[in-house]
């Protein structure tokens, strides 16, 4: 048996030996021939005739997992037959619903309020007040009383539509008719919106060039969605909070009806909050959602004869994350169980333009609910008329909920609240100042509505918990349970099946061996990949790098030239991979706001996971692929995440309206940097990090009120692990190199600020280097 000792001298042997050969390079060829070499190949391997196939391959899994999940939904709707059957149902999918939505503050009806002035008007007056929905977090409102004071007020809350805050005209029609008719109306600021707006343009000369104004409330809702979710919170369930704690408000006034408390979502935005605010607040008596549920304004008419089993109850992903909602698909809270759930209590089912009653099979089903309850006139509708596409007077276009559609709304709450005496007729309309609520900075002060300071003290919160449960440096026990944890969150990242290749095409460029192929790693998805080796050498996949980014092997080939040069000419062989999203495999031409990419990312998190668990699959499927090679041995693998994005100087300016993402300063790209830290988590022949360019933090994508990074970077729940700095420190036995770094905004670290935000239980690991780095020093690492 070999001492200590003689094991120590022998790998410190092998390590000069190994330097010794990077040294001498062995490759025959200089780093500059490498590099004009490596200029001249084509990183093209995805030919016309399979292009079609690979470029809808992404499109291709949502539909079949779309298709999957309504023809789950359908089947379990199938085997329902009675109430109880029903109930049995619809709770588990409800309760499904609230989980998804994030935590909640601890209930309480008691609730503080503020009335800042109220205003006179002609059979009611308004206050414009504010109260107090999250512990340090504010709601503005326009509160609508009747000038006559009478036992038993019914109360309605008005949730908007994303077009217009509270003082629009519209919904001071509204909350004056039903004043007059005896009614407490409550108008609330939703988040995001009017006075309680996250972002500084809040009138024409905000911005030195013409931009939307009314848009931007609408538009910044995507950035305050992505924060949200970074928390395992979502936007939708902060609207619902909302929502629920101005019930508690209106419950808390005199004379107030407590079983007459009714809930109206206007059409564009505000009934997808009503509907999830209604099936979850059983203190609700009756609940109008406007253009959820079923059909939308985009569905074409007439439906078909099958619209049973073809409609998509789940619907489709898009930058506006409380319209497909984050596991309805996987866990069955779609749309038409959530508007469902408010039976046996009052629903309206309303729709903004002209409606195929006869067809529509959310309609059958509703219908069939309220017979199990016995409840059938429980149920009722309301409809516009033309088309979201038509301009006449024929098409009921409205702000919120217009004069066409509340006539049936009317008949409905004096049949079932006894509402009466409504005259729907224009009123005086105030100004907009006149019915803002803040006036002067200390009401703005002392009632704060940003949340950007809500949001970075609980994530700083979940750092500290999840540094608790995986305290530095971590045991054995503690890092399995730690990989469990990801896994967890990301979902299934195991390869489906073994890689196989479907083409190969092997060349030679002086001593560079080029290999193209195209893998097939799932039943329907391709991956090309190009392996570079050191055709002078016998035993070149010894060490293996695989470099990584959202540029792909072209950017790569154009970009990293000297290192790819450098690594070859030290022996290494160089695998770049297109992992889906990227490369030949892009998804669409940007990456912003309404891009495809981001379209397809919400998608997947409605179903079984997000993004980056498809691309760590991938790279799975190449490391396995890999390993699978002729005399290959047991490599020693190196993994470069690498970004295309270049650094924004500290000088750029991002505040920005939201009318056009190709505007913006550049985003910073970190896919490669995190599949670089993830890969190497659960990979043990990982020995070697590289990350250039990646994000630094999560926690610095909420110092903003805008949001840079890429939907599909996003992790849900990920200061629940401690953000990236205990990534990185749990890869305790592997070397890291970490370079270029940037923040959320895509502007660069200094290493010595990543050094201080990266080091944990008091000291710096040994094990990570900060700043840029040498070639043959990274060698020199990873050949120890």
């Amino acid at each position: 048996m070999r001492s200590e000792y003689q094991k120590s001298c022998i790998k410190l042997l092998s390590s000069i030996f190994w330097i010794c050969l990077i040294a001498g390079k062995l490759s025959g060829q200089t780093n500059d021939e490498i590099t004009r070499e490596l200029s001249k190949i084509d990183s093209i391997i995805i030919k016309e005739n399979l292009q079609d196939t690979v470029r809808n391959q992404d499109w291709d899994e949502i539909r079949i997992q779309t298709k999957k999940g309504n023809t789950k939904s359908s089947d379990e709707w199938n085997g329902i037959k009675t109430k109880a059957d029903w109930q049995k149902y619809s709770q588990a999918k409800i309760a499904n619903l609230k989980s998804s939505l994030g935590k909640f503050p601890e209930e309480s009806t008691q609730i503080n309020f503020k009335v800042f002035k109220t205003l006179p008007g002609d059979g009611y007056t308004i206050d414009c007040l504010a109260f107090e929905s999250r512990p340090g977090l504010w709601v503005s409102a326009n509160l609508y009383r009747p000038s006559k004071k009478s036992p038993g007020h019914p109360g309605i809350i008005i949730c908007s539509a994303h077009h217009t805050p509270k003082e629009n005209g519209e919904l001071q029609d509204m909350g004056a008719i039903w004043a007059r008719a005896g009614c407490l109306v409550l108008v609330p600021d939703n988040l995001g919106h009017g006075e309680r707006r996250q972002h500084p343009f809040d009138g024409p000369d905000s911005f030195s060039r013409p931009f939307r104004l009314s848009r931007q409330d609408y538009y910044f809702r995507y950035d305050i969605g992505i924060q949200l979710q970074l928390l395992e919170e979502s936007l939708m369930g902060w609207m619902y909070w909302d929502i629920h704690r101005g019930v508690d408000l209106l419950l808390a006034q005199k004379n107030i009806a407590r079983n007459k408390i009714v809930l109206l979502g206007a059409v564009a935005g505000g009934g997808d909050p009503a509907a999830v605010t209604g099936a979850l607040d059983h203190r609700i008596a009756v609940v109008a959602p406007f253009n959820f549920g079923g059909p939308q304004p985009e569905t074409k008419y007439p439906l078909p004869p099958d619209a049973e089993t073809s409609f998509n109850y789940a619907g489709g992903g898009s930058w506006e994350s409380t319209r497909n909602l984050r596991l309805s698909l996987k866990d069955g809270f779609l749309p038409w169980v959530i508007v469902g759930s408010i039976a046996p209590r009052k629903l309206i089912y309303g729709h903004e333009f002209s409606w195929d009653q006869a067809n529509d099979p959310v309609w059958k089903r509703l219908q069939k609910i309220y017979q199990m309850y016995e409840s059938s006139d429980a149920v009722g509708f309301t409809t516009g008329k033309g088309s979201v596409k038509g301009s006449s007077p024929e098409d009921t276009h409205c702000t919120h909920i217009g004069r066409k559609h509340r006539q049936n709304i009317h008949v409905l709450l004096e049949k079932w609240l006894d509402i009466r005496g409504v005259t729907d007729t224009p009123i005086d309309r105030l100004s907009s100042e006149t019915l803002k609520c803040f006036k002067t900075k200390t009401d703005r002060d002392n009632h704060p509505v940003k949340i950007q300071g809500h949001l970075e003290r609980l994530a700083g919160l979940q750092v500290e918990n999840a540094s608790r449960k995986y305290p530095i440096p971590m045991s054995e026990k503690t890092l399995e349970s730690y990989k469990q944890d990801w896994i967890n969150k990301l979902g299934p990242f195991h390869p489906t099946m073994e890689a196989i290749e479907t083409k190969r095409e092997v060349l030679k460029q002086g001593n560079m061996l080029i290999t193209k192929v195209l893998l097939k790693t799932e039943k329907e998805r391709h991956l090309p990949l190009i392996l570079l080796e050191n055709a002078g050498l016998k035993n070149s996949l010894a060490n293996i790098a695989i470099m990584v980014s959202q540029g792909g092997k072209k950017n790569l080939l154009e970009n990293r030239q000297k290192e790819i040069a450098s690594l070859l000419e030290a022996g290494f062989s160089v695998c770049l991979p297109d992992i889906r999203g990227s490369g030949e495999l892009k998804t669409g031409s940007s990456r912003g706001r309404t891009s495809s990419a981001t379209s397809l990312s919400s998608s997947l998190m409605m179903s079984d996971g997000i993004r980056l668990s498809g691309q760590l699959r991938d790279l799975q499927s190449v490391l396995g692929w890999l390993k699978k090679q002729p005399k290959i041995g047991s490599p020693r693998f190196l993994l470069w995440g690498d970004s295309p994005a270049k650094a924004c100087a500290n000088t750029t300016d991002f505040n920005l309206p939201r009318d056009d993402d190709s505007l913006f300063p550049t985003q910073p790209e970190p896919m490669g940097g995190l599949l670089a830290l993830l890969g190497a988590l659960f990979n043990d022949e990982i020995k070697t990090i590289c990350v250039h360019g990646g994000l630094a933090s999560y926690a610095s994508v909420l110092e903003h009120h805008l949001v840079q990074i890429p939907h599909e970077t996003v992790v849900p729940g990920i200061f629940n692990l401690g953000d990236l700095a205990l990534l990185a420190n749990s890869l305790t036995k592997k070397t890291i190199f970490f370079d270029q770094m940037v923040d959320g905004l895509n502007r660069e670290i200094s290493g010595k600020m990543l050094e201080k935000t990266y080091t944990l239980g008091g000291s710096p690991s040994p094990n990570m280097h900060f700043g840029k780095a040498s070639i043959k020093n990274i060698m020199e690492y990873h050949l120890k």
